[in-house]
């Protein structure tokens, strides 16, 4: 006697077997826990140079304008454009220096590893939010200021 084999099923013998979970079938691997913490080591490091002197200067200029001494300044005439105005400045780009995000120079980076602890108490406590925001400032290697276009 023939088995039934219904159009477009393989036998059982010829299926492979499905995916037990066990061993063999993984999820998220052990380092995610840790990159999520080099994640946060650079988050902090973009939020100390970047975020917070630029949210600094937004408060200082609404609270200019809340006191009513507020300074709108005119943008010079491009000197490409008009090179024949008195007051056009040629345009000069800034170039910043580039934030690092080697582990070896975030400080929170070597506190980044598999069985290190995340809550501290204590001294430790206050030595890790002292530690976690020890960034550089930023800095302009090249570039800014104006030059004018009639003494070029």
């Amino acid at each position: 006697l023939e088995a039934h084999v219904s159009v477009g099923q393989a036998p059982a013998a010829e299926r492979p077997p499905a995916a037990a979970p066990g061993p063999r079938a993984m999820g998220k691997s052990i380092r995610s826990k840790i990159k999520k913490r080099l994640r946060t080591a650079k988050r902090q490091r973009v939020d100390a140079m970047i975020c917070v002197p630029r949210e600094r200067e937004h408060n200082e200029s609404l609270r200019k304008v809340m006191e009513g001494r507020q300074v709108t300044l005119v943008r010079p005439k491009n000197a490409f454009k008009y090179p024949k105005e008195p007051d056009s400045v040629f345009p000069q780009h800034e170039i910043m220096k580039p934030i690092d995000f080697r582990s070896s120079n975030l400080p929170m980076a070597g506190y980044a590893f598999r069985g290190n602890r995340k809550k501290y108490d204590g001294e430790q406590k206050e030595y890790m939010r002292q530690l976690s925001k020890q960034h550089p400032r930023m800095e302009v290697l090249a570039g800014g200021g104006a030059v004018l276009a009639a003494t070029g």
